[in-house]
């Protein structure tokens, strides 16, 4: 019921985006020489179009990252040159041909960036199986669980604290 709400929840955005001007699409080739970067939008799969980089966040590693791995990127038409430029990049699940685990390709989130925020209001969690690390902002505690917790360093590895007790 939660994901049905979630996937509304997007369409509805996507609607808007597009009343609004903006339009999803996919990078198809880059003209490094005259800063053009060519986009197929989403509802149009025939017909490529020219834009360009309007976010100065986006680097050139990012637009390449996203035409290797076919990432959708957000396009506006609602400019003041009235051409059509590229805001975001938007990363995907995919099904990497690499990571296969009984015969099955496993989906795979891959971002690369030169640093990556993930913030959460309340707390953030990162789980695989038995092994969680919470992230709580309400009173700055790192609460990490796991059958095993291993820890190593090349150099001194340190734990600091008010107190520190162990067992």
């Amino acid at each position: 019921m939660k994901e049905n709400r979630v996937l509304t929840r997007i369409i509805e955005k996507t609607r808007k985006d597009e009343v609004n001007g903006i339009q999803f699409g996919r990078i198809t080739r880059i003209d490094w020489e005259n800063n053009l970067i060519f986009v197929v939008l989403k509802n149009e799969q025939n017909r490529e179009i020219s834009t360009r980089l309007a976010n100065p966040y986006i680097d050139m590693n990012d637009l390449n990252w996203s035409l290797s791995r076919s990432g959708l990127v957000e396009v506006d038409f609602n400019t003041a040159s009235g051409q059509p430029v590229i805001r975001d990049i938007h990363f995907s699940i995919t099904q990497d041909k690499k990571a296969v685990e009984n015969g099955e390709r496993k989906k795979v989130l891959h971002i690369a960036a030169d640093r990556i925020v993930i913030e959460g209001r309340i707390e953030v969690i990162i789980k695989s199986g038995n092994a969680k690390t919470v992230y709580q902002s309400k009173d700055g505690r790192l609460k990490e669980e796991a059958d095993k917790i291993h820890s190593s360093a090349t150099e001194t590895n340190k734990i600091l604290g008010s107190s520190v007790t162990i067992n």
